[in-house]
Order: structure tokens, then sequence, then C-alpha cells
């Protein structure tokens, strides 16, 4: 402790204090001025003096003066004229020990006096440090101590506030012109169950409505029992609004969108979610549970595996999705939400029904790859898909019609269409687990993966006879050469591959001229 001194009393009679009385607990800002020599203590600005003295002048000069706790030692009835300004009178014929006792207690008051004023100090200035509504109320509902926000916020003054309850200082309808002492349900909740008790409430202040969020606390004695609560409203509507937009944005938006919070738990479902998903109300939306619907609805991928959802980039993975016993096409989109200290505190997911666009694409996939007349694949996709499967093994057949000119020639080129159609036909029959092709005019190819050499080459044979027999009317020996070459799966050249079928092929065709 600073700023303590004990000085000895030796103007009073037969009255004598030991110097070595512990003061370690006084208050900091005490001096004990025990001395009938008042003008020599020093008295700085804010300490206080307790005076001791039998001496009637200088207790009637130094009582009710700033700073000093003036005890006179004698009697009352010398003092009447000042008795209100003195702080104690203790009759000397109480003896030492009465005395001793009422000297610890005077000392004991006065550090509580400024203990008090301490606290309560600490106690205004910490609730007015805040930009929340605080307030304390006995248990009876009467406030007794706001800060200065909760009467900004009503445009009241103390003399409106304290001492005054719930009602009536909120002017709730009905009641707002009595005084009537009650607490408000939050409260007697937390009082009930001697818990906080936290809410959500609309609140009228004076410039309109807002939105708070409250938090009303018990307050104990020493004895364990509730004697009132604190209060601390803290106004959300800002956010609250913010949470608003929020909704009529995400509802908006054309396409089915979820925030979750960081527990994958629900905080905005938009409309178009909810019916893809199946939450019909809003007590399902709560409790839906995201990854137990993906593993019910989604059937398989579609794309390779991505990267993992994680630093906040989207991650996007195409389904299989069964919605209401459709296949579907589900394009679905995660993506974290990081907080100013890179933590995730939640997560959002967009899905796009991509079927609609898959068929599209497979259509126009399919007209850039497909030959118009006959329906197989072209020569662009067969050389597309030559580079696809140039690592696997496969086997090349190439194919072309002899004396197909004849029949051009003879009969016009619609019966010439036709037998380039009939033909596409015949070999998706005879190679029906191959890719087929028409490679223009009347050369014609297949890729197999699947079958051995010594299977393609029977139905090569049976293909043959299968051309002759459907174009046998025509009268020209119409038919079909065909030559193979197999591929290991090596890093030989595509070209090589071909040039080998091809060769073969014309040596089938020279055969069959000579026969001819």
């Amino acid at each position: 402790m600073t700023d303590l001194r004990l000085l000895t009393v030796n103007d009073i009679s037969d009255f004598e204090f030991n110097t070595r009385i512990p003061v370690e607990n006084l208050p900091e800002r005490v001096i004990l001025a025990c001395s009938p020599y008042y003008d020599d203590i020093p008295l700085p600005e804010g300490m206080a003096a307790l005076l001791l003295t039998d001496n009637l002048s200088h207790a009637q000069t130094y009582a009710g003066k700033k700073h000093f706790y003036v005890v006179y030692v004698g009697k009352a009835d010398n003092c009447l004229n000042f008795l209100k300004k003195l702080y104690d009178v203790w009759n000397p014929a109480d003896g030492k020990r009465m005395l001793y006792k009422r000297y610890r207690k005077t000392i004991i008051d006065i550090r509580n006096t400024f203990d008090k004023y301490f606290y309560e100090h600490a106690l205004t200035a910490a609730i007015n440090s805040f930009s929340d509504l605080v307030w304390f109320k006995r248990l009876d509902g009467i406030h007794t101590l706001v800060n200065d926000r909760f009467r900004e916020a009503l445009h009241k003054t103390d003399g409106d506030i304290i001492g005054r309850g719930h009602d009536y200082v909120w002017e709730l309808p009905g009641e707002g012109d009595t005084d009537k002492h009650i607490f408000s349900e939050a409260e007697e909740i937390a009082v009930s169950t001697g818990k906080p008790f936290v809410s959500d409430e609309p609140v009228r202040l004076y410039d309109g409505m807002k939105q708070f969020t409250t938090v009303r606390t018990p307050l104990y004695d020493k004895y364990g029992n509730v004697f009132g609560t604190v209060g601390v409203g803290h106004d959300v509507t800002d956010f609250g609004n913010m949470g608003l937009e929020l909704s009529i944005l995400v509802e908006s938006l054309p396409i089915p969108m979820t925030i979750f919070g960081a527990d994958w738990s629900v905080i905005i479902m938009n409309q178009r979610f909810a019916d893809l998903t199946g939450c019909g109300s809003e007590a399902s939306r709560q409790s839906f549970d995201y990854q137990d619907w993906k593993d019910a609805a989604l059937i398989s991928r579609v794309d390779e595996e991505t990267d993992p959802l994680e630093d906040g980039n989207p991650h996007d993975v195409e389904y299989i999705a069964d919605l209401n016993g459709e296949n579907h096409n589900l394009l679905i989109t995660e993506v974290e939400i990081r907080d100013h200290f890179d933590n995730v505190s939640g997560y959002y997911v967009m899905m796009y029904d991509v079927t609609a666009e898959r068929i599209r694409e497979k259509a126009v996939t399919e007209a850039a790859n497909t030959d118009m007349l006959t329906g197989l694949y072209n020569r662009r996709y067969f050389y597309l898909r030559l580079s696809e499967i140039s690592s696997r093994p496969f086997t090349l057949i190439y194919m072309d019609l002899d004396r197909f000119k004849q029949i051009n020639d003879s009969f016009g080129h619609a019966e010439g269409d036709a037998v380039l159609v009939k033909t596409g036909e015949l070999i998706r029959d005879f190679f029906p687990g191959a890719s087929c092709y028409r490679l223009g005019g009347d050369e014609f190819a297949a890729i197999d993966e699947n079958r051995s050499e010594g299977m393609l080459a029977e139905q090569c044979r049976m293909l043959e006879a299968a051309v002759r027999d459907a174009f046998e009317k025509y009268g020209f020996g119409t038919g079909i050469s065909i030559g193979t070459s197999h591929s290991t799966g090596s890093a030989e050249d595509i070209d090589s591959i071909f040039r080998k079928s091809d060769e073969m092929m014309y040596e089938v065709k020279e055969r069959h001229h000579r026969k001819a």
C-alpha cells in the first residue's frame, strides 16, 4: 500500500494506539492522521484523513471539511451544534478495548466507502463503454442501473428509467402509462432456471423497430439467492436485414443452391434445391443431411476424380443421379466459405441439371462424327478413335465394294445410295461389338477390340457372302473386299496399321477381279 501513515494520538487523555496495528488491507488513498497538529498534515487531492481528537475546537474546525473523517472523543453534548458534520463520537469512558474496536470498525467503514466508489465507478465506466444496451433490475422488475446506450436508444433520462418497471420504461401498449413492476417473460425464465437466457426479439426504440439478440443473466447474493438480473441487448437489425437480403438473393437464383454451416447444417436453402432433393417442408429443410442425400441419390460419377474440397476452390463433379425415379446428369459445385482467419465457416452448394445439355452435346457430337447417308461413323471420327485406342490392342478391318461404279452408272445414284446403306447395315450386323465407319465413297472400316483374329476372319467371310447375295440382282458380281491388320497396342504408327489393311484389301480385290 502507498500513501499511508499511522500517527500516534498524543492529546487524548489515557488513550494510546499501538503503532504496529496492521494496515495492509486499508485502501490506497487513506491517511490516518491522529494528531493535534493538523496544519502539518499533507492532504493531496483525492485523499482522506481520519482525525481522532478530544479537542473540541479542533473537532469543530475540521468537521465537514473535504477529505476529513473527524471522530470526537468526548461527550456528545459538547458538540451538538456540529454533530451532523462529525463522522462519529466516542465516549472515552468506554475504555481502551471498546475504543480500539471502534477504531478498527471505522477503518473498515472508510475502506468500504472507497471500495464502493471504486466498484460503482468501474461498473458504470465498463457498461458505458459497451455499444450494446445494458440494464440491471431488482427481483421486482425495477430498473436500478442502465448504461448510456440504453438511455440514448430510448431517449430517456435516469428519472424516466431508474426506479421504474419494465412496461413503463418500454411504453408497452396498454400499460405504458403505468408503473407496473414486472419482469419480462425472458427475465422470468432466467430467474426460474437460474441460468443465462438468450432470446431474439423485436424491440420498439425511439427511432423505430429493431431486432435484438438479448442475454438475461440472474444475479446472486452472497447466500446464493437471486436478487435481480442483468440484461445485455445486441442490435442485430443490420445482420438480420443482411440475412433477409441473402435469402432473397439465394431464392431468386435460377439454380438449386443451399448455404451450409461448418457442420453442414442448413442455413439457407432455396426452393429449387428443396424441390430437387425432396425437402418439401421447412422442418425437412432444417433436418436435411446433405451427405446422406448424396449417398442415396448419386449413382455414379461421369467425370474423372477431381481434387478434394479444400482451399476455397470450387469442387465440380458431374454425377448420374436418381431424381424421382429418373436418371439425370447432375453437375454439383461445392465451395468452402472461409472467414477472415482462413478458417472454414461454411459451404455453399449449387446443382445444375445438365441432362438436356448432355443430350444436345451428344446429338451435336454424333452429327459431327456420323455419315449422314449410312448412319455409320465418318472418316473424322475414324482417325480420332484410332488415336484414342492406339495404346490398346485392336483389329482394323478395311473394306471396299467391288464394281459399285457399275451400279451407279446403270441404275443411278439413288440406287447406288441404297447399296451403300445396305452395306452399312450388313457391316453393323456382322461386327456388332465393333465401331463401324464409312470413310467415303464405297470405302468402309471397322475397329474391334474384343474378338480374336480367327473369329473376325470368319465374320469377314460371312460378310463377303452376305454382300454378294444382297447385290446379286444387279448382275455385276458386286461384292466386298476386306483387309485386316492387328495392333498389339505398341507405339506402332497408325498410318502403318491402316496401310497394312489397305494393302491386304487390295490383294483381296485383285483376287476377286481375277476370279471374275
